[in-house]
């Protein structure tokens, strides 16, 4: 449970990476049923919340984990490159470095293959906005990188590794979120079936909206949920007011991310600014929530299908 100490900062109160660890401890461990276990209130009282690092990596964008593996992490640092740990966090390793990118996002783990892993760089979710390079991939459990493509996203906040096939991935491009000028229309959902060889866009809003978060249904792959978010500069106040034409700006496919329909009229708000999305294990993804924040004052708060 100490591994939930890699959450250290963001910006906001709610702490999206928190939300980020949480799904990927429980991916790590496979579907689990939370309701079906139970725990003596006595087992907790002894325990307490402790940093287990890695210490000047910088704050944390996303972990991985390693079904069937409580022992084996990676960690996405906006400015600190990616961080294994084979001891559950006693020691920590830089894997990244090689690269020469500082700023990664993203990162998952596939799961038919523990040695396969992708890394998104760039993030635009922190304090650094320092851009990336696009996706990277590992075929020798994070040793070496080789750059798989779309280089021009600059900021990539979510990634999805189809956990039946390593080389069907889907990844979030949130674009570039301080260009300060002209519109980058390499934005939104791409989508590979070739371990990056190849990639496709299957969702894009327009030169302005970017991907804030994706998730899927871990008891079936191809139900899969993304949200977009407007970008922070080079947009006027009204242009920002106006995500209400986009409806929620959540979408979800049925079909492992090939198609995507909007969830705009669902009980969502209009004209929203991102969204965090969970699927609750063990219910057959029925159960969703999303952390919203609205366009109005008081649009935002947290929504439960």
């Amino acid at each position: 449970m100490s591994g939930f100490a890699l959450c250290l900062r963001r910006r906001n109160s709610i702490c999206a990476a928190s939300l980020l660890f949480l799904a990927g401890a429980l991916f790590a461990g496979g579907s689990i049923d939370l309701s079906a276990q139970s725990i003596a209130p006595d087992y907790l009282t002894g325990l307490s919340w402790r940093s287990i690092g890695p210490y000047r990596s910088g704050y944390t964008a996303a972990v991985a984990g390693i079904p069937g593996d409580p022992t084996t992490y990676y960690v996405a640092m906006p400015a600190g490159g990616i961080w294994k740990t084979s001891s559950g966090g006693t020691v920590w390793n830089p894997v990244f470095d090689q690269t020469h990118v500082a700023s990664v996002g993203a990162i998952s783990v596939a799961p038919s293959d523990h040695n396969v892993v992708y890394a998104g760089t760039g993030d635009a979710s922190g304090w650094s906005f320092t851009p990336g390079k696009g996706v990277y991939k590992s075929i020798d459990a994070g040793n070496t990188w080789t750059n798989v493509g779309l280089e021009d996203t600059r900021y990539i906040d979510a990634m999805i590794v189809d956990p039946r096939n390593a080389d069907v991935v889907l990844v979030g491009s949130f674009g570039a979120a301080l260009t300060g000028g002209p519109a980058s229309t390499a934005r939104g959902v791409y989508r590979t079936t070739d371990g990056g060889t190849t990639w496709a866009k299957v969702l894009y809003i327009d030169a302005y909206t970017g991907v804030k978060a994706m998730t899927f249904d871990a008891s079936d792959p191809s139900i899969v949920y993304a949200s977009f978010q407007r970008g922070v500069n080079g947009v006027s106040r009204t242009e920002l007011d106006s995500l209400a034409s986009i409806g929620s700006g959540l979408f979800k496919s049925t079909d492992g991310g090939a198609s995507w329909k909007s969830l705009q009229g669902t009980g969502l708000p209009a004209g929203q600014s991102g969204f965090e999305i969970a699927v609750a294990s063990g219910t057959h993804g029925q159960r969703v929530y999303v952390e919203a924040r609205g366009a109005g004052r008081d649009a935002g708060g947290i929504y439960r299908s």
